[in-house]
């Protein structure tokens, strides 16, 4: 499961750029992307 996770976030990394788990990074972030149950959510945020 590790290698998996793995994968999805060098992946993530590779299309969307920096990945933080860094909730004070996240509010800065233009987009927040999530993993809940196997499945990826990305949310793009209104930067003001």
């Amino acid at each position: 499961m590790r290698d998996e996770i793995m994968e999805v976030i060098e992946l993530m990394w590779r299309e969307h750029g920096l990945i933080t788990h860094d909730s004070a990074m996240e509010k800065r972030a233009p987009r927040l992307a999530t993993i809940c149950q196997g499945k990826i959510t990305v949310v793009e945020k209104a930067m003001v």
